[in-house]
């Protein structure tokens, strides 16, 4: 991939603005080395975190902000909207790189009254556009207004891209679609074979947040009705409680999951990779996404997908192809994907993992996300000159 035009005489300084850390470190952290590597100097704007210190291990100047994703309330939005201000005004980057919805938005008003190119990631409209309420109705419409005042808006999925263009919130030549965040396809690359041991349990895997949304419930209900007399299942739920978003699970929850039969609650890893290569089957019954991550991972590991036929999902899921698609908040219906799933013999279950896994090759790798990004700035750049 060519670096950026030397011809652009700006001050290189970048700015990564998200509501974790744990997102920037974890979908973004090849794309912030790129820029690192052609001379930029990148500052991380989030909530300080785990993985905070990671960030800061590979270049990255670390900003502290705090952001309550849980709520809406006018008074804690206009202080992180004049917090976000004031950073820009201090660190004076040439660009912006925003994730999340209240990032994208108030960091959107703050770079443009400052002239900054701003160059958005919508990773799914997701909650604001999924619920109902004064809060949500708000929500959308200053989303809407700051996605008008953006540089660039990079979409996740095609529901969101059509979305945009249809309700002309921004000119299609600003305009673009992503392949979700991209795959590292050499780490998420399976290496040893299948297990054909018919006496080992079949393994389940959730991997994401630990939120309603993700249709975790119905996961858990569906999951107890498997006969384990006929299968013999398990199910790993492996990520974090998010106690700041409004669908989180709680604690206690989660915690009486752990103690069901068959159930494990695994800690949040690095190695994800390594986990994924002992499961069977990839478990998503989420009521919308943006372009989850964690499906392209586990179709890069050659794992079969069950997810729901919600946007985000269903572009990456052809059904009966790579996975089964099943009915979004619908228990019974996951079931019979589930059930579905077990029932098929190991050599077809093995053809979706590899069909899954070419479709992950030829469009969503990393490399995209990344030479998409660098486009983005250069295109932003030249037209602040």
């Amino acid at each position: 991939m060519a670096p950026i035009s030397n011809n652009i005489k700006l001050n290189k300084t970048l700015i990564f603005s998200a509501n974790t850390s744990w997102y920037l470190y974890n979908f973004r952290k090849n794309t912030i080395k790129t820029f690192l590597n052609e001379g930029y100097k990148v500052y991380c704007l989030s909530p300080h975190d785990g993985h905070t210190f990671r960030l800061k291990d590979i270049g990255c100047i670390c900003l502290p902000l705090k952001i309550n994703n849980k709520s809406f309330n006018p008074l804690s939005d206009i202080k992180l909207f004049i917090d976000i201000f004031l950073i820009y005004i201090k660190v004076k980057p040439s660009a912006v790189f925003q994730f999340t919805i209240k990032n994208n938005i108030y960091g959107t008003f703050a770079s443009y009254l400052l002239r900054i190119p701003s160059i958005n990631n919508i990773s799914g409209l997701g909650t604001a556009f999924m619920h109902n309420g004064l809060r949500y109705k708000v929500a959308r419409i200053l989303y809407k207004f700051s996605i008008r005042l953006s540089s660039r808006v990079f979409c996740q999925n095609k529901d969101d891209y059509y979305f945009i263009l249809k309700n002309k919130l921004i000119n299609q030549a600003r305009l673009d679609l992503l392949p979700g965040s991209g795959v590292d396809l050499k780490k998420f690359k399976r290496r040893n074979a299948y297990n054909q041991n018919l006496n080992d349990s079949f393994i389940f895997i959730y991997a994401g947040r630990f939120l309603y949304d993700k249709g975790l419930k119905e996961l858990i209900d569906s999951f107890e009705k498997i006969d384990q007399k006929i299968y013999k299942t398990k199910l790993w739920l492996i990520g974090f409680q998010d106690s700041k978003n409004i669908s989180s699970i709680q604690q206690s929850v989660i915690d009486e999951w752990a103690l069901k039969p068959n159930i494990s609650i695994l800690k949040p890893t690095d190695e994800m990779h390594a986990v994924l290569e002992k499961a069977d089957c990839f478990v998503l019954p989420s009521y919308r996404e943006g372009m989850p991550r964690s499906i392209l991972e586990a179709c890069a590991m050659e794992l079969p997908i069950i997810c729901t036929n919600v946007p985000g999902c269903k572009e990456i899921v052809t059904d009966k192809l790579n996975g089964l698609l099943c009915k979004p908040k619908d228990s019974d219906s996951l079931l019979q994907a589930m059930s579905s799933m077990l029932r098929m013999t190991h050599s077809l279950r093995m053809e979706m993992g590899l069909q899954g896994r070419k479709r992950v090759e030829k469009n969503y790798s990393e490399d995209i996300v990344i030479q998409k990004a660098k486009e983005a700035l250069e295109k932003a750049l030249n037209k602040s000159r």
